[in-house]
């Protein structure tokens, strides 16, 4: 079975196709929170049939943070995510208490905003779960 592998453009998500490898999310596309935390790369992509059941989406994000702008509200999706975190540390805040996360974390089930704060650029690989599709790869 071939594979198509698309690449996010910086132009709201225009892709290019090219046989081969994996096929990107249809709303895979690079983006820019604001001018002083860009998001260098953020790309989604559609997991194999055999994992649909359990997994939503693998993505990637290269995100450089500054010291002016170095935090990060993550909203409560209903889903498990795997993280691999090649770059610099994100900092979990939690009022006055800070904690830095592993270069591999797994972030379960939230009931609120999970605030993280990073000072550098953050390098990505990620599996979205659905909420019960993780226990299986436990």
């Amino acid at each position: 079975m071939k594979l198509l592998k698309i690449q996010a453009r910086r132009s709201f998500g225009e892709a290019q196709a090219d046989e081969g490898a994996r096929r990107p999310c249809s709303d895979a596309k690079e983006r820019v929170v604001n001018k002083a935390m860009p998001v260098i790369k953020y790309q989604e992509f559609i997991p194999h049939p055999v994992l649909q059941d359990y997994v939503k989406r693998f993505w990637i994000l290269e995100k450089e943070y500054t010291a002016e702008d170095s935090v990060e509200e993550v909203i409560p999706d209903a889903c498990v995510e795997l993280i691999l975190n090649f770059g610099v540390a994100y900092t979990q805040v939690d009022g006055s208490t800070r904690r830095e996360l592993p270069n591999v974390c797994l972030i379960g089930l939230q009931s609120k905003p999970l605030i993280l704060q990073a000072n550098g650029v953050v390098k990505i690989v990620a599996v979205r779960f659905f909420a019960w599709g993780a226990l299986p790869f436990l």
